[in-house]
């Protein structure tokens, strides 16, 4: 199947960095002027294996929508596979109901990405990782881990014995202990308490720092 790749609005720096070779396809993102998303797709993808990088971050609901667009005007432009390509997947933090009256945010969005036509999602070290069971799409998760560790082990000279790897919260215990296993360092975990959905204030350093 031909393949070719789109970058969406919260993306094109990526295309950019000038990293990426093959089909780059062209699509004509604008707003209407009350704020709503619009795409048009400039390729002729019937049949074609199409790809679309967009991250769902800041704006979020922006990006989104953008997203969510897409993936109808190219379902409806008959493509062969379409494959969302998420850098950074938001809405993944409210992954369970934690309080009443809450929504599951994680699962909502999964539904729309699938509704939108998408055959399949791919991203990198998702906030949730039960994400990958809120839908029947394939969902592949990538981990930045290698590349992110060869990057500190040739930039770091500092001696292993004054370094500690901390994590913000008690969930990314275990990536902090892998980098830490990689460095040959010591971790630590900040021990915080959530205030509100937007604001943390750290009680406490469980390590050695």
């Amino acid at each position: 199947m031909n393949m070719i790749t789109f970058f969406g609005p919260n993306a094109k720096h990526l295309q950019a960095s000038g990293k990426f070779t093959g089909d780059i396809g062209k699509m004509n993102n604008d707003r209407f002027p009350s704020g709503e998303s619009y795409c048009q797709i400039k390729d002729n993808i019937r049949g074609r294996d199409v790809f679309v990088v967009q991250s769902i971050s800041n704006p979020a609901n922006d990006s989104l929508m953008d997203l969510l667009v897409f993936g109808d005007a190219a379902r409806r432009a008959s493509a062969g596979r379409l494959t969302a390509v998420l850098p950074n997947m938001g809405y993944m933090r409210q992954d369970r109901k934690d309080k009443p009256r809450v929504p599951i945010s994680a699962k909502l969005i999964v539904d729309m990405i699938e509704c939108a036509g998408f055959d399949r999602i791919i991203t990198m070290d998702v906030h949730t990782l039960q994400a990958q069971g809120f839908t029947n799409i394939p969902f592949d998760h990538l981990f930045a881990f290698p590349l992110i560790a060869k990057h500190f082990a040739e930039t770091i000279k500092t001696a292993p014995d004054s370094l500690v790897v901390a994590t913000p919260d008690i969930g990314g215990v275990k990536r902090a202990m892998a980098y830490a296993e990689a460095f040959k360092t010591d971790f630590a975990v900040v021990n915080k308490k959530r205030l509100s959905h937007s604001k943390v204030k750290a009680v406490s350093v469980i390590g050695d720092v």
